[in-house]
């Protein structure tokens, strides 16, 4: 996948700056993504992924669900390639996110949650209009958050780890495609003590195949 993270970034880079990497102290450094346009590296993976797509397809605009950073990241790379925008999100949405999508010019639509489980179950995404994004499992849109990794290796060249947090995913799947061909730096990711998905979800068997 490096070749594919590659070209995500070259794709994505005219219209993103290269966010700053600050030195804390000797050796530890912070990648600050706060300060992409909206907020987050959600908008390189939304960027990457529409720029992927046949011209005539991103046309009929984008379409993700999100209640956090990927609504708001969805929603400003579809502003930034003049496409319509609508994001699936739950009725509970915190306005602040609700309001993020609404500043780029995207349409939210509210579900309640077990009616957005019941859609994205059923992937009622492919009855609509829009190009669907999805928000973990879009291999573009993981090549795309790869493009932080190769950032940080211009960066901090000498770097031995790079510490991901984890959420749906596709931040550390990107990173780790990124690093492929740098096996000596270790890539961990990190997640909340309160809330730790993936350690609970990797515990055991398989459940499908």
């Amino acid at each position: 996948m490096t070749a594919d993270v590659e070209g995500a970034a070259t794709r994505v880079r005219p219209f993103l700056p290269d966010s700053p990497a600050l030195e804390l102290r000797p050796g530890l450094w912070v990648k600050l993504e706060c300060l992409q346009p909206a907020g987050s590296f959600k908008v390189r993976g939304y960027l990457a992924a529409a720029l992927a797509m046949p011209e005539e397809r991103r046309r009929r605009g984008l379409l993700t669900v999100s209640a956090g950073n990927a609504a708001a990241g969805c929603a400003f790379a579809a502003h930034t390639l003049g496409v319509p925008c609508r994001v699936v999100m739950v009725d509970s949405a915190p306005a602040p996110k609700v309001e993020a999508v609404r500043r780029w010019g995207a349409t939210p639509l509210f579900l309640p949650r077990e009616r957005l489980f019941d859609w994205m179950g059923k992937r009622e995404w492919e009855s609509e209009p829009e190009a669907f994004v999805h928000p973990h499992e879009d291999e573009e849109l993981a090549a795309g958050h790869g493009g932080l990794g190769l950032e940080l290796l211009e960066q901090a060249p000498d770097l031995a780890r790079i510490v991901v947090p984890v959420g749906g995913g596709g931040l550390v799947t990107g990173i780790a495609a990124a690093l492929r061909g740098r096996p000596e730096v270790e890539v961990v990711g990190a997640v909340p003590a309160g809330y730790p998905l993936w350690p609970g979800a990797l515990t055991g068997p398989p459940i499908a195949r």
